[in-house]
């Protein structure tokens, strides 16, 4: 992201001790495999609890009808379980 590139957050990154990696445009058939094998168990596993989610918890609807998402607090909670399995 554009962002990235700014002396802020630069500055921020080299603070907190994080490289900064530009991946040019088009480059996608190149990372994709690293995305299937690195994060393909958390997606599995994310995919796993909201399906869980919605199938087992009573839900609010939109004013259209659409059951509304679990939300971000949940979501997290989600992701950091799973991640704290994964180092388990």
């Amino acid at each position: 992201a554009k962002c990235h590139l700014t002396k802020k957050v630069k500055d921020q990154f080299k603070s907190s001790h994080i490289g900064n990696y530009i991946i040019p445009p088009r480059m996608t058939n190149l990372i994709q495999p690293a995305d299937v094998c690195w994060f393909a168990s958390i997606k599995r596993a994310l995919t796993t609890k909201w399906n869980n989610w919605f199938i087992h918890t009573e839900k609010t609807f939109t004013r259209n009808g659409n059951a509304k998402s679990p939300g971000y607090a949940l979501v997290i909670n989600w992701l950091s379980e799973i991640w704290k399995d994964l180092l388990n």
